[in-house]
């Protein structure tokens, strides 16, 4: 492959590997090269190169470019055909949230908005980041709250927010936390803000402390049901077997005692 320099002459590199995944989607594969090759230099002399690629994402509902950067490892010297290593790609997106599988089975819309909201908010878009916020917020809880009360599903889709947390939310730590991040959410879609104290890093926090009390519920949930399950097949607790064991022991014969002489 030939590739640029700032002074109009070319060389020829081998970069030692290619980017596998789009930053944009997050997709990986094998990403199709586009266009030519360029070498620009750091210090404004040949000592630091970098090698400039543009790539193209294969999949039909992406299909985005981007850039891949590789950084020359061959010392000072001439010999450009060696040692490119693939350093970084841009944009240098955040990725796909890390959640608790409980949370995407839960609320998958919240998955997407709340990606959209981490986007917003890596290209310094304070505002949105809020509404976005608070939206995917809204998803997470009202999707929650229909899969604690399935039967209820129409008036929880209907109803506020916040009459949803107040009424169809019974733990205490998610209820409290939900209160609050409904709260900060608000003055982040209304005109006048009344959490003056407070800004879009506090919602933020509230959401990740909802996000981790729903989640402490749903795993001890489990926990529990598994073990019940156990004991309905027949495995007894250690306690209980220890009881048994007690219990037949009493109702051993004692022997007579003897008269205290005196």
């Amino acid at each position: 492959m030939e590739a640029t320099l700032p002074t109009g002459e070319t060389n020829r590199v081998s970069p030692d590997t290619e980017p596998d995944f789009c930053p944009v989607c997050n997709m990986t594969g094998t990403m199709a090269r586009q266009g030519g090759a360029y070498i620009r230099y750091i210090d404004g002399w040949s000592h630091q190169r970098v090698l400039q690629l543009t790539y193209r994402c294969p999949r039909h509902k992406c299909g985005a470019l981007f850039l891949a950067e590789f950084d020359f490892d061959g010392g000072r010297g001439y010999d450009l055909d060696s040692k490119w290593v693939l350093r970084r790609v841009y944009p240098d997106l955040p990725g796909k949230p890390e959640l608790p599988d409980c949370i995407h089975k839960i609320s998958p819309s919240f998955e997407g908005l709340y990606g959209q909201a981490l986007r917003a908010n890596y290209y310094g878009l304070d505002d949105v980041f809020g509404m976005a916020l608070r939206k995917a917020f809204e998803f997470l809880i009202k999707d929650y709250c229909i899969s604690k009360h399935p039967y209820k599903e129409a008036a929880i889709k209907e109803a506020f927010l916040g009459t949803v947390i107040k009424n169809y939310v019974a733990d205490p730590n998610i209820k409290i936390c939900a209160e609050r991040a409904t709260w900060l959410g608000n003055d982040e879609t209304h005109y006048e803000r009344r959490w003056t104290g407070h800004d879009v890093k506090d919602l933020h926090t509230l959401i990740k402390l909802t996000l981790n009390w729903i989640s402490n519920e749903q795993l001890t949930a489990s926990y529990l049901e598994s073990m019940q399950q156990q004991n309905k097949k027949g495995v007894a607790p250690q306690s209980a077997t220890r009881s048994e064991s007690d219990s037949e022991g009493d109702d051993k014969p004692q022997p007579e005692s003897e008269p205290h002489p005196r």
